[in-house]
C-alpha cells in the first residue's frame, strides 16, 4: 500500500519502489526489548548448562552402578530419557559455558537496573536487595 502511494507521487512503477519499515521505540520500551533478548540468552545458556549438568550426573550415576530407571529418579528424568542420554556420545553433549552465563546474567541484571535507575540507589545502599530464603531437607525416601 505505502509502495503503491510513493509510486504513484513520484510517478514510477512501484516495482522500482522498496519500502523498509523501522520501527522507533521509545527509550524505556527499548531497554525491555533489550533486556528480553538478555534474559532469552542467559535462559539458553542455562539449558545448555543444566543439560551439561544432568548428562554429568546420569554418566556418574551409572558409573557408580545404578539402574536407568533407579538413574531416571534420582535426577527427575524417565528411564528412557537416561538411557538416551547414555546412547550419546560423550562429545554430542550440549556445551556452555557457566562463565558465559554468569556474565550474561550479571550485564541482563545490570541493564534491568539501569533502565529503571536503580544503579545509584544499590551502589549507595538506599536500595536493599531483597533477603531470600534457602531450604534444606535431608534425603527423601524411596517410594
Amino acid at each position: 500500500m505505502a509502495r503503491d502511494a510513493i509510486a504513484a507521487f513520484l510517478g514510477i512503477a512501484s516495482s522500482s519502489v522498496e519500502v523498509e519499515v523501522i520501527p522507533r521505540l521509545a527509550a524505556d520500551l527499548e531497554a525491555t526489548v533489550t533486556k528480553a533478548g538478555r534474559v532469552r540468552e542467559a535462559a539458553e545458556l542455562m539449558h545448555r548448562e543444566a543439560a551439561n549438568l544432568t548428562r554429568a550426573a546420569v554418566v556418574s550415576l551409572a558409573d557408580a552402578g545404578l539402574t536407568v530407571r533407579d538413574i531416571g529418579r534420582v535426577v527427575g528424568l524417565s528411564h528412557q530419557r537416561v538411557a538416551q542420554i547414555l546412547a550419546q556420545p560423550a562429545d554430542a553433549a550440549p556445551s556452555g559455558s557457566l562463565v558465559d552465563l554468569m556474565a550474561a546474567l550479571e550485564a541482563s541484571v545490570s541493564a534491568a537496573r539501569m533502565a529503571r535507575g536503580e544503579a545509584n540507589e544499590v551502589a549507595s545502599g538506599e536500595g536493599k536487595p531483597r533477603p531470600h530464603l534457602v531450604a534444606a531437607a535431608g534425603p527423601t525416601p524411596w517410594p
